[in-house]
């Protein structure tokens, strides 16, 4: 990886500080600065900038980790992903407000730590990127390891809590974290919102009615606040 990658880690636990420190070592990423409060976070952050930030979520009762991250979110922007043993429903709810990149669960799987780290500096980069075909393409985890998906195989993306659930023309259906929004920012002007949870390739729609499109045998709703742009579409086409 990039030698100009700086990490900062916002964790009180030694034995995840070494273990992520090690992690990150193995990857060649060795600007690593580590902090174990919130306000050591903010001052580090107003002196550096980071590539990403990692951050246990219970650091103290009164500034935990979530705050911190909906700080870097209202305030800075810079990626960060979430570090915790706590994935109820209600935690997943109140992560998701801040827009983590990821949620890494403890006791931390070290693949997976290395997988989302690399998927998320990736993903960073690509909207600069000078190699054109990497913007038609997505990557996505399938068996392990995760591979190039042309946006154009996607036929409709489903999204539930943290996760996006794409349906592809092969009959296939991947998972990739991350927040709907996000998701669809990167896809062409063909694939269009029809509700909170879902985004549609209209290259793909096979019937409609006055509320639902249809794509293969699937039937999907359409909200009330985005039924003009989709029939709009429609009609244009």
């Amino acid at each position: 990886m990039n030698r100009e990658i700086r990490v900062l880690i916002v964790e009180n636990d030694k034995g995840y500080v070494d273990l992520m420190c090690s992690l990150l070592k193995n990857e060649g990423i060795n600007k690593i600065d580590v902090v174990d409060s919130y306000d050591a976070a903010i001052v580090n952050m107003k002196k550096s900038k980071y590539s990403i930030v990692l951050i246990d979520i219970v650091l103290n009762k009164d500034k935990s980790g979530v705050r911190l991250g909906m700080h870097i979110k209202e305030n800075c922007g810079t990626p960060f992903m979430y570090v915790t043993s706590n994935m109820s429903t209600a935690m997943l709810e109140v992560l998701q407000e801040s827009k983590p990149k990821c949620i890494i669960l403890k006791p931390i799987d070290e693949k997976m730590f290395v997988y989302n780290l690399r998927i998320t500096l990736y993903n960073e980069k690509v909207p600069q990127a000078s190699n054109l075909e990497l913007k038609d393409r997505i990557f996505v985890k399938k068996n392990n390891v995760y591979e190039k998906i042309d946006i154009s195989e996607i036929k409709y993306v489903e999204s539930h809590q943290m996760y996006n659930f794409i349906f592809l023309k092969t009959g296939e259906r991947l998972m990739i974290r991350g927040g709907l929004k996000d998701f669809h920012e990167r896809f062409p002007e063909t694939f269009i919102k029809i509700n909170q949870r879902c985004v549609i390739n209209m290259n793909y729609i096979t019937g409609y009615d006055k509320d639902v499109l249809v794509v293969d045998n699937k039937v999907l709703k359409v909200s009330r606040r985005y039924k003009n742009k989709v029939f709009d579409y429609l009609i244009s086409v």
